[in-house]
């Protein structure tokens, strides 16, 4: 059933062009931050190496948090939105098929997204890696744990905005409650990894230097009990939470 239900929301997103648009946009923005602060560095009397850990540096201090979770936020809300906007939550769930199977099914399709967008992000910068020709000192891994990996870090966030899409018609509400998250990331941390940003922030790779440019051995992936953790406490919060709507 779950498959029929992942078919179907397939073929709802072939025509979502908002969300293929956003997450191109969002690509293009990133590649452009990345080669405008090399750019400019290497005009600067900064050597290459140098350059890119400037651009890294930045990009971790002002950057990495608006990009992985207002993405995220987005994302879920746009994917959501379309059952919203169609009215059609009434129907849906009107039929014997159970709630909770419903959400699992956009809980994927947003990880999915996400997932696509951390790939296109990672394939971006390393290829403008591959134009300024810097691979032989700056390892994939070190491009990865910086760009790609906070989206895989980032799926019990994913769960919570499928969830808050689906339970608010008025898609303002789970905005804000995302962008919020977004800024008080940081707090949560201190409140426990089991809380979805905390967990998140707390196990972000650390601040770039130029050192850690030319490891190729970075390990900072999250212990895999607290995500498991997280991301079950807010599918079973979301089922109970779900099965009590009532949707007009």
């Amino acid at each position: 059933m779950i498959a029929n239900l992942m078919w179907s929301d397939f073929m709802k997103l072939r025509r979502s062009y908002g969300i293929y648009y956003f997450l191109f946009s969002l690509v293009v923005g990133l590649g452009l931050f990345f080669y405008l602060h090399i750019d400019y560095s290497l005009n600067n009397g900064y050597d290459l190496t140098q350059s890119w850990g400037i651009a890294f540096d930045s990009y971790y201090s002002y950057l990495l948090k608006l990009f992985v979770l207002f993405s995220i936020t987005f994302i879920a809300s746009m994917f959501i939105n379309m059952d919203h906007h169609s009215n059609m939550w009434k129907l849906i769930f009107t039929t014997p098929i159970n709630r909770w199977k419903y959400y699992v099914t956009r809980i994927i399709w947003v990880v999915i997204l996400a997932q696509v967008l951390g790939l296109l992000s990672f394939t971006t910068i390393y290829l403008i890696g591959t134009y300024y020709d810097v691979h032989a000192d700056i390892s994939a891994t070190f491009i990865f744990h910086y760009i790609w990996y906070p989206f895989l870090l980032a799926i019990p966030v994913i769960a919570l905005q499928v969830i808050l899409s689906m339970l608010f018609s008025n898609q303002s509400i789970a905005l804000l409650i995302g962008i919020s998250g977004i800024y008080l990331s940081a707090i949560f941390v201190e409140w426990g990894k089991v809380i979805p940003w905390g967990y998140w922030q707390g196990y972000l790779p650390p601040q770039p230097t130029i050192e850690m440019l030319h490891n190729s051995k970075l390990s900072y992936f999250a212990p895999t009990g607290w995500g498991i953790l997280s991301l079950m406490l807010v599918i079973v919060l979301g089922i109970v939470a779900l099965n009590r709507k009532d949707f007009n």
